[in-house]
């Protein structure tokens, strides 16, 4: 039944891209798979793609996992000697994700266009919203907001939709360039501005999770971390957390077993696709408007390769900490 667009809100997260991201990869793994037939891996890799082509419509991390997809395919595909057969298989899969990208946005689009009735008072202003904004222009601007590092804030979003209360395109396109303009020239004045806003943009992203009394103001005790000795209690919580989440991150994410030669077997495994989606995740946010909840479903993956990568893990941290113990005993 067709429903006003401003009467009834559907919230969508990332939560839909999770389930349907390693759904597909699921799939995508029988597709490698040589013991299985061939019509069961051309369906297999159909229904991959049809599936992540759709979250992709939830949600933009989509775009992430399907170049992630690619890569994966392609370098699993050079570790072997080429064929013509293997390079086809290659071309056929990235083929596949391509397409589908394209026709389940179509879909998707025409569906909502024939289906949502959208009141005529309403219609003017959705107009404005979609044909008089800047591509990427509210992500770019938010971005590189210095005082909130990147997170939504209701000032930028105020300064920023008014101009939907121009008259025409051209004028609402140079006043949302200029305001661009304006915050890149900042950068450009200070170039040494940019790596401390860098790293508080990470930091926004995958710091916020394991700081969990902030969530839970109004009672004394939460009122003592966090405003307590003028502060002192919560920085150092602070820089504790954040500190033990980027040393976590960084053995979780890097940490791989030493071989005399290296074992390509050992790197193309479904643990190398999992960091390359937290990685190329993190790389296009942090550029952008960054929150914590556009990362916080990565955190299943996250845990998902500590698990897997257990005993590579145990072996990094055991040389790390021979290492330090060597040199306090020098």
């Amino acid at each position: 039944m067709p429903v006003g667009l401003f009467e009834t809100q559907l919230l969508i997260h990332e939560t839909p891209l999770l389930f349907l991201y390693i759904t597909s990869f699921w799939l995508l793994t029988k597709v490698l798979d040589n013991s299985f037939s061939m019509v069961l891996r051309i369906v297999s890799v159909l229904l991959s793609a049809l599936l992540i082509g759709f979250g992709n419509k939830i949600n933009q991390g989509g775009t992430v996992v399907i170049i992630s997809y690619c890569l994966y395919v392609l370098f699993i595909t050079l570790k072997d000697k080429l064929s013509f057969k293997s390079v086809l298989k290659c071309l056929y899969t990235i083929a596949c994700y391509t397409i589908c990208f394209f026709v389940i946005s179509s879909a998707c689009s025409a569906f909502v266009n024939s289906h949502v009735v959208i009141k005529e008072k309403d219609r003017s202003y959705l107009e404005k919203s979609v044909t008089y904004n800047v591509p990427y222009g509210w992500p770019r601007y938010l971005g590189m907001n210095i005082e909130y590092a990147g997170h939504w804030n209701k000032e930028d979003a105020d300064t920023y939709n008014k101009y939907k209360e121009f008259d025409n395109k051209k004028d609402a396109h140079n006043y949302i360039n200029n305001l661009i303009y304006d915050r890149m020239q900042v950068f450009k004045d200070n170039p040494l501005l940019i790596p401390g806003h860098l790293f508080n943009k990470i930091k926004g992203l995958w710091g916020s999770p394991f700081l969990p009394f902030a969530y839970e103001e109004g009672n004394s005790i939460n009122d003592f971390v966090l405003k307590g000795a003028q502060g002192i209690i919560y920085k150092g919580l602070m820089t504790v957390s954040y500190w033990i989440f980027i040393i976590l991150c960084s053995l979780i994410l890097f940490s791989h077993k030493r071989h005399k030669s290296i074992d390509l077997d050992t790197l193309y495994t479904p643990v190398t696709q999992f960091k390359m989606m937290i990685i190329g995740l993190t790389l296009v946010l942090f550029l952008f408007e960054v929150m914590p909840k556009y990362v916080s479903h990565m955190q299943i993956i996250m845990f998902c390769i500590g698990i897997f990568s257990f005993s590579s893990f145990m072996d990094n941290s055991k040389r790390i900490r021979n290492k330090i113990l060597n040199k306090k005993t020098i």
